[in-house]
């Protein structure tokens, strides 16, 4: 199973971090999700940076964590 597509959401919680959620969706249409707290100010940012790596995940298989991470760390945050 291949990486297909990556979305991401940001849901306010009216505190000091409001929630970020990310929905990877596989070429057959299975999905899952991720989430993490964001620092209140700075979603745009954090959603930006999901959409910028993206194409870097997309087409990697979804049971390579280890090697995904690795190309998304080389491919996007060493540049």
């Amino acid at each position: 199973m291949k990486i297909a597509r990556i979305e991401s959401f940001i849901l306010g919680t009216k505190s000091s971090k409001d929630l970020l959620f990310c929905r990877v969706e596989t070429e057959d249409g299975t999905y899952g999700w991720g989430e993490a707290y964001v620092t209140a100010g700075k979603e745009t940012v954090i959603a930006e940076c999901v959409k910028a790596m993206a194409p870097h995940v997309i087409g990697r298989g979804v049971f390579n964590i280890r090697h995904t991470a690795q190309i998304m760390f080389e491919d996007f945050a060493i540049r």
